[in-house]
């Protein structure tokens, strides 16, 4: 039986756990990326870049700039989610496909892109928001993707970013917004979702 969306939000849990024993292929990952990339983001920019730390080797290298955490080791697989800066520069490139199919006129292209270079040329403020913002969509339906697999995942912000930067030679405009590791559970690992505050107490209507 298919699990229902419901059934799945409600099981994700956040772990350090994995099964070592078992690897993810480089096909298998892509997969969830393809699914990943399906996150809206604001003009359609697409504005992030996925950078996969999945070989034995690598996974050493990050173990020091995630602070000595053994899960980015035991985990298939490690999917930095960066968001882009300079998502706008590339927007007409975006939506050539759309020209191209017939989907939407080139010059109703460029007043959006021209929109979107209004919008974030002049703040870099914006730029970092927007890079963030889309990094986090991304990386959410990424994990939800992985859910729907029998995958687990746990997602990091306890990592040096500007070491991640150099030591795997991320681009001026990549943002490293958050690192989720990835896998197969274990015996140990949870299966019950820590409580939530209840809906009617976070949600105010106007």
């Amino acid at each position: 039986m298919m699990t229902s969306f419901p059934e799945l939000l409600a099981q994700r849990v956040s772990t350090s756990l994995f099964d070592t024993s078992r690897s993810l292929s480089e096909a298998d990952i892509l997969a969830l990326i393809d699914q990943a990339i399906r996150a809206p983001s604001a003009y359609n920019m697409q504005n992030w870049s996925f950078l996969v730390v999945h070989s034995a080797a690598a996974k050493q290298r990050l173990l020091p700039i995630a602070y000595g955490q053994q899960k980015v080791v035991d985990a298939a697989a490690t999917i930095i989610v960066n968001g882009l800066l300079d998502g706008h520069t590339s927007f007409t490139e975006r939506f050539d496909p759309l020209i191209t199919q017939g989907l939407a006129q080139a010059e109703h292209v460029a007043q959006w892109a021209a929109g979107a270079n209004r919008t974030y040329s002049t703040s870099q403020l914006r730029q970092r928001d927007e890079a963030i913002r889309s990094a986090s969509l991304a990386g959410m339906t990424l994990m939800l993707a992985a859910q729907a697999q029998g995958l687990v995942t746990g997602p990091m912000i306890g990592f040096d970013p500007q070491a991640l930067a150099q030591e795997f030679a991320l681009q001026e405009q990549e943002l490293p917004a958050i690192m989720i590791t990835l896998g197969y559970p274990t015996a140990d690992t949870a299966s019950v979702q820590k409580p939530r505050i209840p809906a009617h107490q976070v949600c105010r209507f106007v």
